[in-house]
């Protein structure tokens, strides 16, 4: 991942830090840094990374890299068009 993006995304998990069972939507995920940083840091997250099917290969190599890939889960497609309400979300 790259480095800034990584920074911001760990220092939006700190501002933020969830704690507990709780579901996080990542919605345009990429390479998933902003997911990540959340599962890094609270061992009862789901992540639901949100975006195409391509860039969602890229963001699970790097949740299997930090051993998430029980927690992380792709949902390959466009938010404007995909039933999130429906999913269990």
């Amino acid at each position: 991942m790259a480095p800034l993006v990584q920074k911001v995304a760990e220092r939006t998990e700190q501002l933020l830090h969830t704690t507990g069972k709780v579901k996080i939507l990542d919605v345009a995920a990429g390479r998933g840094p902003f997911g990540i940083s959340f599962a890094r840091n609270d061992p009862q997250a789901e992540i639901y990374a949100l975006d195409s099917e391509l860039v969602l290969k890229v963001a699970r190599e790097n949740a299997d890299r930090y051993d998430l890939s029980r927690r992380w889960h792709a949902l390959p497609g466009d938010a404007l068009k995909l039933p999130l309400g429906t999913a269990g979300l």
